[in-house]
C-alpha cells in the first residue's frame, strides 16, 4: 500500500511547487535494538489483551535528514522504505529485517537522480517473486517522474526498474500494491493549475504498462493517497477539491482487468479540510482512514482521526468511528485488517509533541478494542504505516534526536 508520511508531504510540496540507476552498497546500521524480553511473541495471547511491545529498532543512516515512509512484510522478513542523505540530498534506501527481533539482513540505496537532487522512496510491497519499491526521482529536476524497481526478496539486488513521466511539471508516486496479476503505482500528475489522479498497472516479470487511468474530479490540487488490491478490484483512496477550496475524501474502485471506474464515493463530514490517508480490504469491507478537520478558532484547529467502513459493491458507508486523542491536530495516517480486528495508526499531539498511537477497533462495528501508544522521544515523532502478519503489529515511522531518524516497532 502506502503511501508517503506527513514529514515526506511537507518536503514533497515545498520541492514540486516551489522548486519549481541502480542500487548501491547500503550504509548505516542499527543505532539502538530495544526488546522486552519476551522473545519473537508468537505465543498465543488473548488478542483484546493490550499489546506489549516486543521490540523496537532505532536507526540513523545517515548524518542528515532520514525519514520512513513505507513498510512491507512477508513470512521472511519486514521491509522498510525511506530516504537517507547522501552529501545533502536524499537517496532511496530499503531495509529487510528479522521478524523475531528487528536485526538487519541487507540494506540497499537507490539514488536515480545522483547526487544533485533530492530523490524519495514513497512506498513497498512484496509478493513471492520479489519486492517493489515505489518512488519519485529527479532525474528530470523540478521534473519529478515515477519510478518503479523490482528487487530480490534474499538480498535486495535489482531485477528491473521502470519509469514514467506522465508531463512534464512535478508528477508525484504515492502508493504502491501488488497481486497475481500485477502491479499497481498510484499517484498524482501535473494538470493545468492542478493535480489529477493517475492509476498504472504494470507487468510483475519486466515492468511493462498494461494500463492506466486517471481521474480529475476537480481543477484544484487532486490527489492519491492510497491504493490496495484484491480479487475484484483495486481501491484508491484520496482527496479531491470539488467543492471549491475544501477538500474532501474521496475513494474510487476500480476494474484490475482494464483500470475502468466500477464505482466512486466522497466523504465530507466537516465541510472543511477532510483527507483520508490509507485504505485496506478485507472480505467484509474496505476500510479508509484520514481525518475530519474542525475550525476551533480564527487561527487553530483540531483535526480529528476517522475511519470508515464501506461496501465492496458499492461504496456505501456502512459505519463510521471519529477518535480525538487531543485538542491539537492528530493525524491517523495508517490502516490494515487481520481476522481479528482492524488496526488503526497515526500520531497525536500528546504530551505537549508527537507519538506514536495504535488503535485496535472490532470489524463489525468499530467499536475501541485496545490503544497502545509509543513516545519515542520528547520531540516530534511521525508514525509512517504499519503492517500485521500472525497476530503482530509493525509500526515504522520517525522519530526525533537531533533530527528526523528511523524507528520500527514490533508489537504482539
Amino acid at each position: 500500500m502506502k503511501k508517503v508520511s506527513l514529514l515526506f508531504v511537507f518536503v514533497a510540496v515545498f520541492f514540486i511547487f516551489v522548486a519549481g540507476c541502480g542500487g548501491g552498497g547500503g550504509g548505516g546500521g542499527d543505532a539502538n535494538v530495544v526488546s522486552n524480553g519476551n522473545g519473537n511473541g508468537d505465543d498465543d495471547d488473548d488478542e483484546d489483551q493490550t499489546p506489549y511491545l516486543v521490540w523496537a529498532v532505532n536507526n540513523n543512516p545517515s548524518s542528515g535528514k532520514d525519514s520512513v515512509s513505507g513498510t512491507a512484510v512477508d513470512s521472511t522478513g519486514l521491509y522498510v522504505a525511506g530516504v537517507d542523505s547522501i552529501q545533502t540530498y536524499f537517496q532511496w534506501r530499503l531495509e529487510k529485517r528479522s521478524l523475531s527481533d528487528g536485526s538487519l539482513i541487507w540494506t540497499i540505496n537507490s539514488d536515480p537522480g545522483g547526487n544533485n537532487c533530492h530523490d524519495f522512496a514513497s512506498g513497498v510491497a512484496v509478493d513471492v517473486t520479489g519486492v517493489y519499491l515505489a518512488g519519485n526521482d529527479c532525474s528530470l529536476g523540478s521534473d519529478f517522474q515515477w519510478r518503479l524497481e523490482k528487487r530480490d526478496l534474499n538480498n535486495g539486488s535489482l531485477i528491473w526498474a521502470a519509469i514514467s513521466n506522465p508531463s512534464i511539471a512535478g508528477d508525484w508516486l504515492t502508493s504502491v500494491a501488488v497481486d497475481s496479476t500485477g502491479v499497481y503505482i498510484a499517484g498524482y500528475e501535473s494538470a493545468g493549475n492542478g493535480t489529477k489522479w493517475r492509476i498504472e498497472k504494470r507487468s510483475l516479470s519486466n515492468g511493462s504498462l498494461i494500463w492506466t487511468a486517471n481521474s480529475n474530479p476537480s481543477s484544484g490540487n487532486d490527489v492519491i493517497a492510497s491504493v490496495v488490491v484484491d480479487s475484484t478490484g483495486i481501491y484508491a483512496v484520496g482527496s479531491d477539491y470539488s467543492l471549491g477550496v475544501y477538500t474532501q475524501w474521496r475513494i474510487e474502485k476500480r476494474s484490475i482487468n482494464d483500470g475502468s471506474l466500477i464505482w466512486d464515493a466522497t466523504s465530507n463530514p466537516t465541510g472543511v479540510y477532510d483527507m483520508a490517508y490509507d485504505v485496506t480490504v478485507d472480505a467484509g469491507g474496505i476500510y479508509i482512514t484520514g481525518i475530519e478537520n474542525y475550525i476551533t478558532s480564527l487561527l487553530g484547529n483540531d483535526s480529528k482521526w476517522r475511519l470508515e467502513k464501506r461496501d465492496l459493491n458499492n461504496g456505501s458507508l456502512i459505519w463510521t468511528v471519529v477518535s480525538n486523542p487531543s485538542s491539537e491536530n492528530d493525524y491517523a495516517e495508517s490502516v490494515t485488517v487481520d481476522s481479528t480486528g482492524v488496526y488503526v495508526a497515526g500520531s497525536e499531539f500528546s504530551p505537549g509533541n508527537y507519538q506514536w498511537r495504535l488503535e485496535k477497533r472490532d470489524p463489525y462495528n468499530g467499536t475501541l478494542v485496545w490503544t497502545a501508544i509509543s513516545n519515542p522521544s520528547s520531540g516530534q515523532d511521525w508514525l509512517a504505516e504499519i503492517v500485521t502478519l500472525n497476530s503482530a503489529v509493525y509500526m515504522v515511522g520517525d522519530y526525533y534526536s537531533g533530527g528526523f531518524n528511523w524507528r520500527i516497532e514490533k508489537w504482539k
